[in-house]
């Protein structure tokens, strides 16, 4: 028994099993072969260089003493513009810090498409995170595309975005 398929708008369905069975009917009688396979589950994601959790099976960032924190709750310094030595304004310090150390050690161009080494730059991390130190300070002396690349994790992992 062959059933006519009139024209039917998938909004006014109730049924999606049964629009599901009608759009691969149609499928099928203009030749189309399609195989629906089972939806695997969402693969775990894990936040690179996140603060471990004490539950096994948490994905939320822990923020650190810098990373992950928001901008009130940072040190910071108070930073003159260069083109207005009448306007000061106060930027977090590891920003300053990077923002320097790139400017000083810059040699290669396209320094924030980049990505350095991530285990160099797990470790500079930690480093700023436990010791709150500037680039400056560590030896052996970092990279300035790992500099670069810690930059705009730390600018990813702020809870409220600069940008929006």
């Amino acid at each position: 028994k062959v059933q006519k398929m009139e024209a039917v708008h998938g909004s006014s369905l109730d049924d999606s099993e049964l629009l599901q069975q009608l759009v691969l009917q149609e499928l099928k009688s203009r030749g189309i072969d399609v195989k629906l396979e089972t939806p695997k589950p969402p693969k775990k994601s894990l936040v690179p260089f996140s603060t471990p959790s004490n539950t096994p099976h948490s994905n939320a960032v822990i923020p650190g003493r810098i990373f992950g924190r928001r901008l009130g709750d940072l040190s910071k310094l108070l930073v003159s513009l260069e083109d207005n030595q009448d306007t000061d304004v106060l930027v977090p310090k590891l920003v300053v810090s990077a923002c320097k150390y790139i400017e000083d050690n810059v040699q290669i161009e396209g320094i924030y498409r980049m990505s350095g080494s991530a285990a160099r730059q797990k470790a500079m991390r930690k480093e700023i995170d436990t010791f709150d130190k500037d680039f400056r300070e560590m030896s052996p002396p970092p990279s300035v595309l790992d500099v670069a690349s810690l930059l705009k994790q730390f600018l990813r992992e702020l809870p409220l975005p600069i940008v929006p």
